[in-house]
């Protein structure tokens, strides 16, 4: 009897910060996401949620000019094997950003994959 770990599940955290300073410049941003992989023969689900903060102060003539943007963004898939190359299924977004002033959009469309390199 072979025993999966996890029960096919993957989950990876990933976080980053950059930092940047000039006499007229400082910059400073933070990037955060959280991934789930669940990939069977039959079936794979994929998704990220991430954050972003990126802030920007620049100096002109002795005036401040400060740039603020925060991001937040969910993306899913939900592929069907049809075979061992044919894969269908859904992809799906939700994002809401502060940089164009987007309150919340969502996307939603099909997905088709072949694969070169069939399984098994």
């Amino acid at each position: 009897m072979n025993i999966v770990p996890w029960n096919y599940w993957i989950f990876r955290v990933e976080l980053g910060s950059d930092f940047e300073g000039e006499e007229s410049k400082q910059e400073y941003s933070l990037k955060s996401s959280f991934k789930t992989d669940w990939i069977t023969e039959t079936l794979k689900f994929k998704s990220t949620l991430s954050y972003d903060i990126n802030n920007e102060t620049y100096k002109d003539n002795n005036e401040i000019i400060t740039s603020k943007k925060k991001e937040a963004e969910l993306n899913t898939r939900l592929i069907y094997s049809l075979n061992p190359r044919w894969f269908v299924g859904l992809f799906g977004e939700l994002s809401r950003s502060s940089y164009p002033n987007l309150n919340s959009a969502m996307y939603l469309g099909p997905a088709i994959e072949y694969n070169i390199f069939p399984l098994g």
